[in-house]
């Protein structure tokens, strides 16, 4: 007996052994089924629902248990970019040559991402390796990939400053100048600085409008962005700090507490 492409069950478990269903078993079966039958038989565009309906009847007569359930996952989506990760570019040096922005940055942006999946608060995506030949196709590749992910909250790229100047130093934020969300965290970035890092100097936010450096990131996502440059690799003084180990994990921990309490 069958009714539509699923076969009446005729065992249900109880304890280790499988028993054979009675008579009377079989035809309450038979009727539920031919009654669910009957209810979506005028419904074709319902009949996903009555088959995963009748599947549930099956399991239960078979004593399976249902198929669990996946929770949507409904937390904020970060996008945490590596700046200059297309093919050919690393970015600025440090002053003393022995990294680059690249280099550096995917570091931090991996224990970052680490970090942030752990906490379970918001939900990171790392990107650290741009498809493009040239910055503005890398850009459209970009913006491409954020979108495809849905409702993105905030899309950070990470990089460092660097100067002909060897005294230029500090930290600043860089967003797009229309943006009232974006001189918002960058606002807070900027303070988060402050609190980890309070010898630094602080640059703070810094609107940027076309034509200007980052303009084209900043502009083309459609997301909230931030260009992030914490420090001058061209200054001895701020590489000194951030070259140590105890100066990246506090920057980790820094975007860390900014990401979180500027999505949340």
């Amino acid at each position: 007996m069958s009714c539509g492409n699923l076969p009446i069950p005729t065992t249900i478990a109880k304890g280790a052994d499988r028993l054979q269903i009675g008579s009377n078993n079989m035809k309450l079966y038979r009727l539920l089924f031919d009654k669910i039958n009957e209810l979506y038989k005028n419904s074709p565009e319902l009949h996903e629902h009555r088959d995963v309906t009748l599947e549930l009847l099956k399991n239960k007569a078979e004593g399976k248990d249902p198929p669990p359930t996946q929770e949507k996952d409904d937390r904020p989506i970060v996008v945490v970019a590596v700046g200059h990760s297309r093919k050919g570019d690393s970015g600025a040096t440090t002053w003393d040559g022995s990294t680059n922005e690249h280099r550096y940055n995917l570091q931090i942006a991996t224990q970052l991402c680490e970090l942030l999946e752990e906490s379970e608060l918001v939900k990171p995506v790392l990107l650290s390796n741009y498809g493009g030949k040239t910055y503005s196709q890398a850009i459209r590749w970009l913006s491409d990939k954020v979108n495809s992910l849905g409702t993105v909250a905030l899309v950070v790229e990470l990089h460092f400053n660097s100067a002909g100047n060897p005294k230029a130093k500090g930290s600043e934020f860089l967003f797009w100048h229309s943006s009232q969300k974006g001189a918002q965290f960058a606002q807070h970035f900027s303070q988060k600085m402050t609190d980890f890092f309070p010898t630094l100097v602080e640059r703070g936010p810094k609107p940027i409008k076309s034509g200007q450096r980052g303009a084209l990131f900043l502009r083309r996502l459609a997301p909230v962005c931030l260009l992030l440059e914490p420090f001058f690799g061209s200054s001895t003084s701020d590489w000194k700090i951030f070259k140590s180990t105890r100066g990246k994990s506090d920057l980790v921990r820094c975007y860390f507490e900014a990401i979180v309490e500027s999505v949340l």
